[in-house]
């Protein structure tokens, strides 16, 4: 994070990491000291971000009506593109366009069936019945490789990641009744530390401000990046729809 701010205008929070830079996710050292007068450019990074990552995580969670709204109006890429400059990087350009293709798909249908066409969808990737093709939990990912690629849930990184939402005080979504390394869980706990981080900034508080820095990205290079590289390609290669496919793609490259 603290690459990220240093480096890029407040609206890009998505980028190539140039090749002499160290990716912002495995820094671990104490970030230089900011003048006073860049802290404001620093919260507004660390806003940006966090909104980004409140996006991705609440289009990771069971659809809603209010998601099939903004897909169908045309609001949720207007919001990824305000936040995201994609450059000449084509990877990150085919996911705003595919988010783009979804919201044409579900523009003429009503509402209700908007929202149920996405569940469909969802249900099919990370619920069941049937085979779950991307389940969306660290520790499946984490143990695919030592059990033929079924994987399984729970064991010690879910508890690795509870254990870190308890240092940082986050606490999960009280209607949310799954798993704590759920992919949209991660995400919206990344989302919290980058809001918290940006009103240390505005505080002028820049201890704090860094060790939040610090705290995303240790999370990121311990936890989300460890596994949502291979859950991003589960879901492209499982998926019958645009949006879930674009969506991960963006969670892999913010982490």
């Amino acid at each position: 994070m603290s690459e990220r701010c240093a480096q890029v205008p407040p609206q890009v929070v998505s980028k190539q990491v140039p090749p002499q830079a160290v990716p912002p996710q495995v820094l671990t050292q104490t970030p230089p000291q900011v003048a006073p007068n860049e802290n404001q450019t620093q919260a507004q990074a660390a806003q940006a971000f966090a909104l980004l990552a409140e996006t991705l995580s609440r289009c990771l969670l069971r659809p809603t009506e209010g998601l099939a709204g903004e897909l169908q109006s045309g609001a949720l890429s207007d919001q990824l593109e305000s936040l995201i400059n994609t450059g000449d990087d084509e990877e990150l350009v085919q996911a705003l366009a595919a988010v783009k293709s979804e919201e044409l798909a579900l523009a003429h249908m009503e509402l209700t069936q908007a929202r149920l066409a996405l569940e469909v969808e969802y249900n099919r990737l990370f619920v069941g019945p049937g085979k779950v093709l991307a389940p969306p939990y660290e520790s499946f990912f984490l143990t695919a490789h030592e059990e033929g690629g079924r994987g399984r849930l729970r064991g010690p990184s879910e508890r690795a990641v509870r254990a870190c939402y308890a240092k940082f005080g986050y606490a999960m979504p009280e209607l949310f009744i799954d798993f704590p390394d759920h992919i949209a869980i991660e995400l919206e706990f990344i989302a919290m530390l980058a809001n918290e981080e940006a009103r240390a900034w505005c505080d002028g508080n820049e201890d704090i401000a860094l060790f939040k820095q610090r705290a995303i990205d240790d999370f990121c290079c311990d936890h989300l990046a460890c596994w949502v590289g291979p859950f991003a390609a589960a879901v492209a290669a499982g998926s019958r729809r645009a949006l879930y496919p674009a969506i991960a793609t963006l969670a892999k490259r913010l982490a």
